[in-house]
């Protein structure tokens, strides 16, 4: 057998390869999650390591990821996701820092090693809205976007791309500046604003999406009047109160959304108050077996966390199109191995 061979694709080569590419992002999303409702597709939960300084406050953390999509696709990978709190503040590098390795399913071979930076911020902002997709309220027009971070600039790239009418995209960040940076880059994209305030924000909006990195809730019950869906793409924005009160409430996996201990929802299923038979994976509801949206004035919660298949899916996308064009550089894991 000759020596194996694998693709490795830096970020500006997965960028050539078409990953910033949201129509794309969007039905690569939308197929794993129909995937995964109908049982084609192995996900375990992440298992997160955390490293702390020696004061025991958080330092980094690292996420193991691994998946197996079948059907056609026959394909496992694995992504390592990474998070620092000193990139941005010191180091001038992403907070997030992900490589993506896809493998043979018969010889277990990798076939590719991918930046998978970028494959993470597209995929989690189309996952949140093929929620909107298949969750929102045919009367919902004024959208709220929480947080100008990378997610923030990729809810707003997919918001483009859904082929839904909008009305006011009203867009929030504590860091003005920053947001008002971002919705430049929108201009005549969206009718786009931004907000003094997050309730200024959040007020008479039929969707709201947040994604921040925030340790405690930024949104109150009290300014969700208007909003049948709220997609929460971080783990702390909506209160426990604004969870109680939702007609319905929707994930992308039940291990994943009780994985930080201290969230609202992780608190409010201790505690009792939220049941297993009381939630539903989107991804049975994208695979038709699972009912969608009861009226117009229901108002859904959808806790979006993200999935390892979404990176597999796009990053499978990738590595064809890369080989298509003749991008990468192959590496070999051996000329032949030592023992067998």
């Amino acid at each position: 057998m000759p020596a194996p061979e694998i693709l490795f694709l830096k970020q500006e080569e997965v960028i050539e390869a078409g990953v910033l590419d949201m129509g794309l992002a969007l039905g690569d999303v939308e197929t794993a999650l129909a995937m995964l409702g109908r049982g084609e597709i192995i996900n375990p939960a992440k298992t997160s390591l955390k490293i702390h300084h020696e004061d025991g406050s958080w330092r980094s953390m690292l996420n193991c990821m691994p998946v197996y999509i079948g059907g056609a696709l026959d394909r496992p990978g694995v992504k390592w996701a990474s998070e620092s709190s000193r990139n941005l503040k010191a180091l001038d590098l992403p907070m997030g820092i992900d490589v993506l390795v896809l493998s043979d399913a018969t010889t277990v071979l990798p076939v590719a090693i991918m930046d998978a930076t970028l494959i993470t911020a597209m995929r989690t902002a189309a996952n949140a809205l093929v929620a909107v997709k298949y969750l929102a309220s045919p009367k919902a027009r004024e959208v709220a976007v929480i947080g100008a971070g990378v997610i923030g600039r990729t809810l707003l790239m997919a918001l483009c791309e859904l082929g839904r009418e909008f009305g006011e995209v009203r867009l929030y960040d504590l860091r003005r500046e920053k947001a008002e940076g971002l919705a430049a880059d929108f201009t005549g994209k969206l009718d786009l604003a931004v907000a003094e305030t997050g309730e200024a924000a959040v007020r008479s909006a039929g969707i709201v999406l947040t994604a921040t990195t925030a340790k405690q809730q930024v949104l109150s019950n009290e300014w969700l009047d208007g909003c049948t869906l709220g997609v929460q793409v971080g783990a702390n924005e909506f209160p426990g109160e604004a969870i109680l009160a939702a007609d319905r409430v929707t994930l992308d996996d039940w291990d994943q959304a009780l994985g930080v201990p201290d969230s609202p929802f992780r608190r409010l299923f201790d505690d009792g108050l939220v049941a297993r038979d009381k939630v539903t994976p989107l991804c049975e509801i994208v695979a038709g077996l699972a009912p969608g949206r009861a009226s117009a004035n229901q108002r859904i919660l959808h806790m979006s966390r993200g999935l390892g298949c979404l990176d597999v899916m796009v990053g499978e996308r990738i590595y064809r199109k890369a080989r298509e064009l003749g991008l990468g550089q192959t590496l070999r894991l051996w000329d032949a191995p030592r023992w067998l």
